[in-house]
């Protein structure tokens, strides 16, 4: 994915009005002409971010984000204050299985 933003042509966003409901994140405000224009350049899906400036104000980008085509690997290191079995028994388990209450 670009760091820089890809604005969308008639696609507006902005921060929802002081008394809106707390679920309202955004208000979207769509010109159909431009956006129908801008559209017909791409094929397929076009993802879309809403997200907020360092000055607050509110903007739409495309999301251009493609997955690498290899397989990702974990980043795990080793686990720390883990349990680990009893290296004596079979497995880490108890073997008296009559002490089970069910």
């Amino acid at each position: 994915m670009s760091t820089e933003a890809k604005f969308i042509d008639g696609l507006r966003a902005y921060a929802p009005r002081d008394n809106a409901p707390s679920f309202v994140k955004a208000n979207l405000v769509v010109n159909v002409a431009e956006l129908q224009a801008w559209l017909a350049q791409r094929s397929g899906e076009v993802r879309v971010d809403i997200k907020e400036s360092r000055g607050g104000k509110f903007y739409a980008s495309e999301n251009d984000y493609k997955p690498s085509s290899e397989p990702r690997q974990p980043s795990r290191g080793p686990v720390k204050d883990c349990p680990q079995p009893d290296q004596g028994s079979a497995g880490g388990f108890d073997d008296d299985l009559d002490s089970i209450p069910f």
